[in-house]
């Protein structure tokens, strides 16, 4: 969505807040004008923060999305509200909307902390592909990590121990690890930390669309001295069993005129071996079913924040967890390790995953 789409959804949110506060809190007077002048601020927040540059970066953009989180729940507890003063009058709207106001601090403060505490999902899967001669393809596998739009050192260091807690044959990154905001010099030093991760068979990425938002060629810079190729619509190999494809996110629409982003990377290159397929989106091109064994995909968040993640259900099918697709070939979706927006996760814990792939031919 663009940011237009998403100040014109939010300035909704914040005159239904509004509404509900004056009519069930009895606002006036300079109560009724800093509520307003505050949520103007907060919707206004993302403008402010490009007209006056880094020096409102810290203040305006933590505060904006941190805020984003608290403005949800405060929108669902004044529909609510209002719903309770058209039904049962104008005394059970104040009650709801006190109880909403009271619930948030502690929905909040437990997202938080779901949000900080990501977890290492294992899963296994039995391929006809996978060489006989290979006894397992262990994949790590994480996305949507958004370096850049909240603190990002104490929660990158949790997340990176995970990782190289890890046995591995192969890292892969699945888009959206880098967003915008960060300085060249903030950048250098995350890219020193994430180049520690080490897999035998080497460190893939692809590029998501918040990649593109913050520049391709600041974010495939970064990358690089991260230790990850990135493989943009092509193929690299890993070692005896198989190969593992990457596609640029279609963020600005199809870049080719004759067959998807996937086609390009491996028409021609069904070889013997296990492919594997990075894509950020989970979505599903028809013309290259068939081309691969596995694909996997992140931006979802498994929709990071409930009931917000039903909407999130119904613009993306293929949403979380497992899925089996046409011609034999399977998708995961991750959920991801970081969040978007507020830096919250409530239904949806923050995840990486370990596939362990095994030959169907080794079974006794």
């Amino acid at each position: 969505m663009s940011n237009l789409v998403l100040t014109g959804i939010f300035c909704f949110t914040h005159l239904v807040i509004y509404l509900a506060s004056v009519s069930c809190l009895d606002l006036a007077g300079p109560n009724r004008y800093f509520l307003g002048c505050w949520l103007c601020l907060m919707v206004l927040s993302p403008w402010i923060m490009h007209v006056w540059g880094m020096l409102a970066y810290c203040w305006v953009w933590s505060a904006y999305l941190l805020w984003m989180g608290v403005a949800f729940f405060l929108f669902l507890g004044s529909l609510a509200a209002m719903a309770a003063g058209w039904l049962l009058g104008p005394e059970s709207a104040g009650t709801v909307f006190l109880a909403s106001l009271g619930a948030t601090p502690f929905i909040i403060g437990f997202g938080i902390m779901r949000a900080r505490s990501p977890r290492i999902t294992e899963h296994t899967l039995e391929s006809d592909n996978l060489p006989a001669t290979v006894a397992e393809l262990r994949v790590l596998a994480f996305s949507d990590l958004h370096l850049g739009q909240f603190e990002i050192g104490a929660r990158l260091d949790r997340i990176l121990r995970m990782l190289r807690s890890v046995e591995c044959d192969v890292i892969v990154a699945v888009g959206d690890i880098l967003d915008y905001g960060r300085h060249n010099a903030d950048l250098t030093q995350l890219a020193a930390k994430l180049k520690r991760l080490k897999a035998p068979l080497g460190k893939f990425a692809v590029l998501g669309n918040h990649e593109f938002y913050a520049g391709a060629e600041k974010s495939l810079s970064f990358l690089k001295n991260a230790g990850f190729k990135v493989l943009r619509d092509e193929t690299a190999t890993l070692g005896l069993a198989g190969f593992v494809a990457g596609v640029d996110d279609a963020v600005f629409g199809a870049k080719y005129d004759l067959g998807s982003a996937e086609t390009v990377a491996l028409q021609g290159k069904r070889r013997h071996g296990f492919t594997l397929l990075l894509k950020h989106r989970p979505e599903i091109q028809n013309d290259a079913l068939g081309l691969y064994d596995l694909q996997l995909s992140g931006h979802t968040h498994g929709g990071q924040v409930y009931p917000w993640a039903l909407v999130d259900n119904w613009l993306y099918p293929y949403f979380k967890g497992w899925y089996e697709l046409p011609l034999g070939g399977r998708l995961f979706v991750t959920r991801g390790v970081g969040t978007w927006g507020p830096p919250v996760r409530i239904g949806s814990p923050a995840e990486a995953a370990l596939i362990r792939i095994r030959s169907s031919a080794r079974r006794p």
